[in-house]
């Protein structure tokens, strides 16, 4: 059997999502949305509106447009990393809707082309500041936008610098605070060893120039609930030497 309620999340590259809640065939019908939702229980509700349209096998499915702005700070305090508790309320095609229920993060289906994936997290470059004999240190300019209106905690992070396949270097990082409602660059420390740079890049970085690259890894990010959002890495960008 189908679960009580399923989720799926369109991330807007705008000021905005859309979640479509799929539901019992027996609540509301086709038509016009209109209701609140409310996550964990939470008496902050938020305002919603869309449409229904009934699903191939009966069910109903609610399509919703919601800010990013407009999401409750009080949901992120009340966050669990396992599960995510749904309340839908309202009255779709002139019929009641009222739902409950519990939905796994890993049963939540989250559709973004790369491109809406990049306005959220992108490699603007990889900057070489300490040159050394055998190793280099720099910096990963990493640009993340957050478009909530409370803050966000990169908890911590590790990642490794790619160049032509080949693995080069990496790093890690811990407690990075990310401001709401604007987008920062979060500068990860980077370590890099010369010799498989070299052989990587050939004399093509130290001859006052550039090579692509590639981060892979993860980040952690912290709701103030204190639960935990793994995130992967796998973002393209140039390195460059300021030496």
């Amino acid at each position: 059997m189908p679960p009580v309620l399923s989720l799926t999340v369109e991330p807007g590259s705008g000021d905005s999502f859309t979640a479509i809640v799929e539901g019992p065939a027996e609540s509301g019908a086709p038509g016009e949305f209109r209701g609140t939702a409310s996550l964990y229980g939470s008496s902050f509700t938020l305002p919603v509106s869309g449409r229904a349209a009934r699903t191939r096998d009966g069910r109903l499915a609610i399509r919703l447009s919601i800010r990013y702005a407009a999401v409750p700070p009080d949901w992120s305090v009340r966050f669990h990393p396992l599960s995510l508790d749904v309340a839908l309320d309202g009255s779709a095609g002139g019929r009641p809707v009222s739902w409950r229920g519990r939905v796994l993060w890993e049963d939540i289906a989250v559709s973004a082309d790369p491109a809406t994936a990049a306005g959220f997290l992108s490699l603007a470059e990889i900057r070489l500041t300490d040159v050394s004999f055998s190793t280099s240190r720099g910096v990963a300019d990493l640009s993340v936008r957050n478009p909530f209106s409370f803050p966000l905690t990169i908890a911590s992070s590790e990642y490794r610098v790619e160049a032509v396949g080949r693995e080069i270097g990496g790093g890690a990082t811990r407690g990075v605070l990310v401001r709401p409602s604007v987008r920062s660059v979060v500068q990860l420390p980077v370590e890099v060893e010369n010799g498989p740079l070299a052989a990587a890049a050939g004399r093509t970085l130290f001859s006052a120039g550039d090579v692509e690259v590639r981060l892979r890894g993860w980040i952690r990010l912290r709701l103030a609930g204190g639960g935990d959002v793994r995130i992967p890495l796998d973002l393209g960008g140039r390195l460059r030497s300021d030496s």
